[in-house]
């Protein structure tokens, strides 16, 4: 696998710090059910599934969320360059982010 290096500069540490904690969280969760080999459409409904369970667990201050709202935090996190979303082959995606 080819490393592109890049270098660090102020404005990849503003993206980061644009992202809301609830966005990071969601990023990572698809990050990792896409790392396991499933389809974005089956990554993104196992991670609506676990968000909205933990959420009832905890009482947490989240609102449930729907695959809509997951695609839209993709969407405007690949915009400002925090991550980026690749198609692999059989409808399999790979997603790269900071």
């Amino acid at each position: 696998m080819d490393l592109k290096v890049s270098e660090i500069n102020y404005r990849n540490y503003e993206l980061l710090a644009s992202m809301s904690i609830e966005d990071t969280m969601i990023i990572s969760a698809v990050f990792s059910e896409l790392e396991q080999d499933h389809s974005l459409s089956n990554a993104i409904q196992n991670v609506v599934l676990s968000y909205n369970e933990f959420c009832k667990i905890n009482d947490a201050e989240f609102k449930p969320i729907d695959e809509f709202k997951i695609r839209k935090i993709l969407k405007n996190a690949e915009e400002k360059g925090y991550c980026r979303l690749f198609k692999r082959c059989n409808n399999n995606h790979n997603l790269y982010y900071m």
